[in-house]
């Protein structure tokens, strides 16, 4: 292999003799650039052998921006989600937990390493929530928005869940956004109590 591949002759010695698997080596021959992977082949517990695996210099350069550009597209997505004045929680399409911003965490009375991968049903069942919509949108398959109590914190949310698809057209995640109610509510409440005081002076000077 060594006569064949000179540059990469050492890389596959290297990885029979060792085990150890080498990864990402840059290539330059007189026409092409490369990068080598070379892992090994297993039987029985023993090594028989190594894989080379060769890729365009050009095609991994071009790989290594679009991942690039997915991890900096992953960073702004956090960072509004974090950032947000609502309360966020990002549901997997199996019901569990996989992403809850501070307010919500807050809305919650939770913190948030507490209830990640939790299942929509398990934080009825503690009392976090008296309902949730995640249920009615993976039925639906559209958003939903209902008012929930939160017991722990006595508040009273506004909230709208709305699914994501994948390529097959399946739920692939539910994303559920909040506000608080509680406020509002008072509010109308105090409304209420003040019109049917002035029904009453209404009443009384009539």
């Amino acid at each position: 292999v060594s006569e064949v591949l000179p540059r990469s002759g050492k890389l596959i010695k290297s990885c029979n003799a060792t085990g150890e698997p080498q990864l990402g080596f840059h290539i330059h021959g007189k026409n092409n650039r490369l990068v080598a992977n070379i892992t090994p082949i297993y039987r029985d517990g023993r090594i028989v052998g190594s894989m080379s695996n060769f890729q365009p210099m050009e095609q991994f350069e071009s790989s290594a921006l679009k991942l690039e550009s997915y991890v900096k597209l992953n960073k702004e997505l956090e960072a509004i989600i974090h950032n947000s004045p609502d309360g966020i929680v990002v549901y997997g399409g199996d019901g569990k937990v996989q992403t809850i911003n501070e307010v919500a965490a807050f809305y919650d009375g939770v913190k948030i390493e507490d209830v990640i991968g939790m299942h929509y049903s398990q934080m009825i069942k503690k009392g976090i929530l008296d309902r949730s919509v995640v249920p009615l949108v993976l039925k639906a398959k559209k958003k939903v928005s209902a008012l929930v109590e939160v017991q722990r914190t006595n508040k009273t949310l506004l909230v709208n869940g709305a699914p994501v698809f994948d390529d097959r057209g399946s739920i692939s995640q539910i994303v559920v956004n909040f506000h608080d109610m509680t406020q509002l509510n008072n509010i109308q409440q105090q409304l209420e109590q003040s019109r049917m005081v002035a029904d009453k002076y209404e009443e009384e000077l009539a």
